[in-house]
């Protein structure tokens, strides 16, 4: 089984500026790009205890090498409507050139609807 098999649609968010009924506007979040990713929770007794001291990156994203993922973007899971937001660089975590798979993988936080 190939790691895209686990891979599930996502929409990147873009901010977008629309009217807000009294003449301004407001910001809100859309979807944007829609791209595959896959994501694993870490509900490990490591992660529960850092989670404990604060530490919400519980989330692990993987994605093509393609894609322009980056730190503090939010993403919308399509599967249920869930938004996460990118709290590492993917940058600093690929695979060698030379493994037989390319993925991106960062470090991501669930959070509410922006």
């Amino acid at each position: 089984m190939a790691l895209e098999d686990f891979y599930e649609p996502f929409n990147l968010q873009d901010w977008r500026n629309v009217p807000d009924g009294f003449g301004g506007a407001k910001w809100e979040w859309s979807d944007g790009i829609e791209f595959m990713a896959g994501i694993i929770f870490d509900g490990s007794t490591e992660a529960r205890i850092a989670e404990a001291q604060g530490v919400k990156n519980r989330f692990t994203i993987m994605t093509s090498p393609t894609m322009n993922i980056e730190f503090e973007d939010v993403i919308r899971r399509v599967k249920n409507g869930a938004y996460y937001r990118i709290t590492g660089d993917p940058v600093e975590d690929m695979p060698p050139e030379q493994a037989n798979t390319q993925f991106k993988r960062v470090s991501a936080e669930k959070v509410d609807r922006p």
